[in-house]
């Protein structure tokens, strides 16, 4: 199996109640895997209206080109087009949209390091139903946070890929705390009280 199920110390399925989500958010789905994608869209479908699936990056960008997604969740390994790919396009047309990576692969060490930086939250396969919840809970939560930075940078007339910064090939750096401090130090406080949350939100996302 490619995902886990949740169970008690008998072995037995848990009786487990749904969390809370904002069930008009819309998903998109990046998966090659046809039972792993079956799984994510009878499973998310229970909280959210709106679960847009595709099988790799190019049929996800191109339908990016016309939809807006409130989070991505996408596999790193797949034809056409992969989730690393995926994640350039992403970071420098919509910043403001979280990126979770799902992966059974044994990554290389630069994989691991993208991973960290450009994306916001991984999921290794298998996993269980209650961290994946957790996952999908604290990602809607960075969107929202996304958003609002978004609005107070609208009004500051700053910019948001200058937010954040850029990584050496020069893409988006998704870590608040790597923003240098000088820029930090400039920004409101109201803006610094949003990155906090954020900085916090995906520590939490790391040790789902």
């Amino acid at each position: 199996m490619v995902y886990m199920k949740k169970t008690n110390e008998t072995g037995k399925r848990t009786n487990r109640k749904g969390p809370s989500f904002n069930r008009l958010a819309q998903l998109l789905v990046v998966e090659d895997d046809p039972t792993f994608l079956k799984f994510f869209k009878i499973h998310l479908n229970r909280y959210f209206s709106k679960v847009h699936v595709v099988s790799n990056g190019k049929d996800a960008k191109k339908w990016l080109q016309d939809n807006k997604a409130d989070l991505i969740i996408t596999d790193l390994h797949m034809p056409k087009m992969n989730g690393f790919d995926l994640n350039k396009g992403v970071l420098t047309l919509f910043p403001n949209i979280p990126i979770i990576a799902i992966t059974g692969a044994l990554l290389s060490p630069e994989e691991e390091a993208i991973l960290q930086t450009r994306f916001d939250g991984v999921l290794y396969k298998p996993f269980e139903f209650d961290k994946f919840d957790s996952v999908i809970q604290k990602s809607i939560l960075l969107a929202n946070l996304y958003n609002s930075i978004a609005a107070e940078l609208k009004q500051e007339k700053l910019d948001t890929l200058e937010l954040w910064g850029k990584d050496s090939e020069g893409f988006p750096i998704r870590n608040p705390e790597q923003i240098a401090k000088d820029k930090y130090a400039s920004l409101s406080k109201t803006i610094q009280d949003l990155l906090a949350q954020v900085a916090a939100t995906r520590r939490f996302l790391s040790a789902a």
